[in-house]
């Protein structure tokens, strides 16, 4: 079966000023009951790392989950690693 078909999805678009703030109280919002799997794309590999470091380092103060990144700069080892923990 298509995972479009049973899986919801849904997309955002905010400013970039608001980007952080916005992600944010997504990520609270969704990952407040279990079970739940969220994949955030952004435009670049720089800026996945970026966001995967800040939500990482706010983890503690937030009760965010670990946050997993996939991009061209990660090794295939690596990608493969946090696709298989984020299964």
């Amino acid at each position: 079966e298509q995972t479009h078909l049973h899986v919801q999805q849904e997309s955002l678009v905010v400013p970039q000023a608001d980007l952080i703030h916005a992600l944010a109280s997504l990520l609270w919002k969704e990952t407040s009951e279990e079970p739940y799997k969220v994949i955030v794309f952004f435009t670049t590999a720089r800026m996945t790392g970026f966001m995967s470091e800040f939500f990482n380092g706010i983890k503690n103060k937030t009760g965010f989950c670990d946050i997993l990144e996939i991009h061209s700069r990660k090794s295939q080892s690596a990608r493969q690693k946090a696709s298989d923990k984020f299964r």
